[in-house]
């Protein structure tokens, strides 16, 4: 009975959402009063997240791509001023506010946003709980992430002997005594992705392309060509550390019709991302998709059956791989190990 409640309760409240015209926040507008006001209660902590209407979980979904970047960018003062104007109490929002706090100063309000987003995330309210929406969490684990911000801050507080210390947020002064996983690491984008740098393979725009010369080549011969492209990329956090980190499936083509693929993940750092060791998948395998969740890689794609050809791999399969240093550690027993080559710089070589 209780089910089937819980059932009809979804699709009235889905039905309900269909029937709104446009998400609309909590607050249509931030006046100069409003937005003092939001920095007042982010100094202190205050929980003012308490619209739970549809109009407010839609704004926050409609707001989700602006929030993230802010996020990233490490922009505080936007990013709590926007999750406040929203006002919808999901737990993904109030860790954004802690982030805010922590990243202006404010640690004990910092501490009061992260505990109430880890208290959220345990409720009984699933559109509360950003792993159980359609988007997730942007690729944070918050299950991960909030003892570790909760340790760092109340680290600082101890450390400076005061909770509430202003600053500038484009210049955080004692920013280097905190876990310099979040102040300090850069982001990967979908921009830093299309130019890595993996081994002897430079990427541009995605790509990388170098004329192979053979010792038999004559001068009739066509021109033989190494080639190495990105297929699908993939963000989210892989190490817990709170900053977007990539994943990238890779493929390798030197003229012929074998189309070596392999994956790598890029870390976040201070300066250009740390490339883990490459899993080289096999040839030709069809990569359907690549996502990272709760910290894991998860690619959907076909492999090769005994009866299959290398053109047309047939079996629907699911491989995972976590992060263990620099090395992507397979987590899918039925993945054969013989596919899964952990390779220096010399990957897709059969």
């Amino acid at each position: 009975m209780k089910r089937k409640q819980s059932l009809l309760g979804a699709i009235l409240f889905v039905v309900t959402l269909i029937g709104i015209s446009c998400a609309s926040p909590k607050y249509a507008t931030v006046t100069p009063e409003l937005h003092s006001q939001f920095m007042r209660d982010l100094k202190v902590g205050n929980l003012n997240l308490d619209c739970d209407t549809p109009e407010c979980y839609l704004s926050w979904g409609e707001h989700r791509n602006e929030l993230i970047s802010s996020y990233n960018s490490r922009q505080w003062e936007p990013l709590a001023e926007l999750v406040m104007k929203i006002g919808y109490g999901q737990d993904l929002a109030y860790y954004f506010l802690g982030m805010s706090a922590e990243g202006l100063g404010y640690h004990e309000a910092a501490l009061k946003y992260y505990r109430q987003s880890g208290t959220t995330s345990g409720d009984s309210r699933k559109l509360h709980h950003c792993r159980e929406t359609v988007r997730g969490c942007g690729g944070l684990e918050l299950a991960s992430v909030l003892p570790q911000r909760i340790a760092a801050v109340t680290a600082m507080a101890q450390t400076t002997g005061r909770s509430s210390k202003s600053r500038d947020h484009h210049k955080l002064s004692g920013e280097h005594d905190l876990a310099k996983t979040v102040s300090d690491k850069k982001p990967v984008t979908g921009q830093i992705l299309d130019n890595l740098e993996i081994c002897e393979y430079k990427f541009k725009n995605g790509k990388y392309k170098e004329k192979i010369e053979l010792d038999d080549q004559g001068p009739d011969d066509p021109v033989v060509w190494d080639t190495v492209g990105i297929a699908k990329k993939a963000f989210g956090d892989l190490d817990g550390d709170g900053v977007i980190d990539g994943a990238v499936v890779l493929w390798r083509n030197t003229g012929g019709s074998g189309i070596m693929v392999g994956i790598a993940a890029a870390i976040a750092a201070q300066g250009n991302p740390t490339i883990s060791k490459v899993i080289t998948l096999g040839d030709r395998v069809e990569v359907k998709s690549m996502n990272i969740e709760h910290g894991i890689i998860v690619l959907r794609l076909l492999t090769h059956g005994p009866r299959d050809g290398l053109c047309c791999p047939t079996v629907k399969s699911v491989y995972k791989f976590n992060l263990s240093g620099i090395h992507l550690v397979n987590l899918t027993p039925t993945a054969r190990e013989n596919q899964l080559q952990d390779s220096e710089c010399t990957f897709f070589y059969e």
